[in-house]
This record gives C-alpha cells, sequence and structure tokens, in this order.
C-alpha cells in the first residue's frame, strides 16, 4: 500500500475514534436530551448508526484535512511555473496596489 493512502487511513480511524468518543460523550452527558430521544425510539440503532457515521464523516475528513495541511512542504517539487505572489483578494481589492511610505511629520 502506498505511504500516502496509509497516512490518510490511519488519519480517518483518528478521525473515527474521536467521533465515537464525542457519539459516548453526546449520549452519556444527555446533550441536548439525544439520550432520552434515542433511547425513546423504536429504532435506535438507527439513530445510533447514523449519528456515528455523521460524525466520523465529518471529523474523519477534518482530521485528514488537518494531517495533509501540516505536512512538510518540499522545495524540489516547486517547478517555479505559478503566476505571481499576490492574493487573489488583494487583486481584487486593489490593495497590491499600495505603497507604504514613511509619515511627514511636522515639527
Amino acid at each position: 500500500m502506498p505511504k500516502l493512502l496509509k497516512f490518510l487511513a490511519f488519519h480517518a480511524g483518528v478521525g473515527f475514534a474521536l467521533a465515537l468518543a464525542s457519539v459516548l460523550i453526546i449520549l452519556g452527558l444527555d446533550i441536548a436530551h439525544l439520550h432520552a430521544l434515542i433511547m425513546g425510539s423504536e429504532i435506535k440503532w438507527i439513530a445510533i448508526f447514523s449519528l456515528v457515521v455523521l460524525m466520523t464523516i465529518t471529523l474523519a475528513s477534518i482530521q485528514m484535512g488537518i494531517a495533509v495541511m501540516r505536512l512538510p512542504y518540499q522545495p524540489e517539487d516547486d517547478d517555479r511555473h505559478g503566476g505571481t505572489k499576490v492574493a487573489v483578494i488583494d487583486v481584487l481589492l486593489r490593495t497590491h496596489l499600495l505603497r507604504f511610505a514613511p509619515a511627514k511629520v511636522r515639527k
């Protein structure tokens, strides 16, 4: 298995563990009366399963995204064929045209 897939699978597993812990805390502390609502239902296992799956999708995606964003930058991968270093929002607002100059002070 490639290293990147192992990396993503590991962090997806961490996200699943966080989701499972979150659901257990939510149900254990009866936050928003979810425990009482789910246990009073006839389809409690579907509700718990869907809560775990949706929390897993959310937290595993967040965990994998954070892990990928924290990967070190390797400059040898940069081919230097990109554009300028001006951010898009600066171009839209035309703030890249502003130049900072020293303030004139009267004595």
